[in-house]
């Protein structure tokens, strides 16, 4: 199966993020999102549920609902904003801001202010543990990384960088919540705190030169990587993967340099990294760091601040596509192939004993077309997936039976329509158009049908069931 994964990317000027679909094929459709967010964007996070996008920008913070992307009505919308970060338990919005209020936490439920922090400092990052019992803020000022509990809102604490790094450009809680990594300015540029006791780990620097900083951190979804963009300009290295068995950096990873931003798919394979110099935007296969094919370069036209992969939940529906035979009966052994409106595939099959074979599809198109293929027939449909059953019919493939009658008016003038259906799946079979004496013949699978009379200025008028066999 075809996985896919819902990217979504932001700008530092140009006033525009863009959102597309990344899978095995390479970029996939880009959805055009309507025009809500204005100036630099520099972080992007998504709600536990899927429903809610929160991006942070020059222009204030923005929540959109991921279904059509339009803005959430009452959620906050002023400051310059620079982190955003739902709670796991979906519970609170936290917003790093460059400028007063500086931090604050909002609750989803009515987006009133739980707790505001006027640090006095310019608030760069801000990220939740993974059991949203402590939210990290890295800020531009000593103390550079401030954790508070989420129980009272007051400071648990203040890890000290090992090696005099400074600005906190960036906070990471881990996947399993036993790490806080966080990105800095000078020295090592990065470090790592183990969670029970604050310690810090022993961890590799960042390569580069001159005000290099850690932008962007992620780790994937099993611990077993953590990502890192930094670099000034003409540092090649922007780009590390670092494994966390070892605390090493990876071999192999390619050079991109000057990096500020850095996303991880869900299912680990793809690495998208943002940077400020051209080209901006690359996306990655890790498992031989190649370039995903077919990525328009072009898409990215200044610095990319804020990269994210959706959790895998939003970018696919689940579904189910049937297929029966003409008389309604499963049908075993068909196979199915589901592609997008560009051809893109999706999802190839084979249905089960029931006729049924699942499917998980983007969220975006909501429109496949299904090719089955049973063993003597095919057929065609297109499919909108959703909670319910898609059913496809394969039509018959056998020696017919004619049937025939006279549909006439009380004036004798021949009626205007007859329609067969199977009377077991309610399917059309055929319409037919009486002669001008009103007689009529069609010739139909052997089956159970009703008729029904159309006539015009006449009250529809509908006969049967109707079973006819071979001779």
């Amino acid at each position: 199966m075809t996985e896919t994964n819902l990217f979504v990317f932001g700008e530092k000027s140009f006033d525009r993020w863009r959102a597309f679909y990344v899978d095995e094929q390479g970029q996939g459709d880009i959805i055009p999102p309507p025009d809500v967010i204005d100036g630099w964007v520099y972080d992007i996070s998504f709600a536990p549920d899927q429903t809610l996008m929160a991006v942070a920008a020059n222009s204030g913070i923005k929540v959109l609902n991921t279904s059509d992307f339009s803005l959430v009505a009452g959620a906050p919308t002023s400051g310059t904003a620079h982190g955003c970060h739902f709670s796991p338990d979906g519970q609170f919005l936290a917003v790093a801001y460059r400028y007063s209020p500086y931090f604050e936490v909002y609750s989803t439920s009515d987006w009133s202010v739980v707790t505001s922090k006027s640090e006095g400092s310019w608030v760069h990052s801000c990220h939740f543990s993974p059991d949203s019992s402590m939210v990290a803020i890295g800020r531009e000022n000593s103390p550079y990384i401030k954790v508070f509990s989420t129980t009272d809102w007051s400071l648990s604490a203040s890890p000290s960088p090992a090696n005099g790094e400074q600005q906190t450009r960036c906070v990471r809680f881990s996947s399993g919540g036993q790490w806080l990594a966080t990105g800095h300015v000078d020295g090592r540029r990065l470090n790592v705190f183990d969670t029970s006791d604050w310690s810090s780990l022993s961890v590799p620097s960042l390569p580069g030169g001159g005000y290099n900083a850690g932008y962007g951190l992620e780790f994937s979804a099993d611990d077993s990587k953590l990502a890192a963009a930094h670099g000034a300009s003409g540092d090649s290295e922007g780009f590390q993967v670092i494994d966390t068995a070892t605390w090493t950096l990876d071999a192999g990873v390619p050079d991109f340099s000057n990096c500020r931003s850095v996303s991880i798919s869900d299912d680990g394979i793809y690495y998208a990294v943002g940077s400020d110099t051209s080209p901006y935007l690359k996306i990655y296969d890790s498992r031989d760091w190649s370039e995903i094919p077919g990525f328009d370069t072009n898409l990215a036209n200044s610095g990319v601040w804020a990269v994210r992969f959706a959790p895998q939940s939003v970018t696919k529906k689940q579904a189910t596509v049937e297929v029966k035979a003409f008389d309604g009966s499963a049908y075993a052994g068909a196979q199915i192939s589901l592609r997008k409106d560009n051809g893109g595939l999706v999802l190839t099959g084979t249905t089960d004993q029931s006729g049924t074979v699942g499917i998980a599809s983007p969220l975006v198109p909501n429109r496949l077309w299904a090719t089955v293929i049973g063993a003597t027939t095919d057929a065609a449909k297109v499919i909108y997936p959703t909670a319910a059953v898609d059913t496809v019919y394969l039509p018959y493939d056998g020696e017919r039976v004619t049937i025939s009658s006279n549909l006439t008016t009380q004036s004798g003038a021949p009626g205007d329509e007859v329609v067969i259906r199977n009377w077991t799946t309610r399917e059309l079979v055929v319409k037919v158009v009486p002669d001008a004496n009103g007689d009529w013949s069609a010739q139909v699978p052997p089956g159970t049908y009703d008729v029904s009379y159309i006539a015009e200025n006449c009250a529809p008028v509908i006969h049967g069931p109707y079973t006819v066999e071979l001779p």
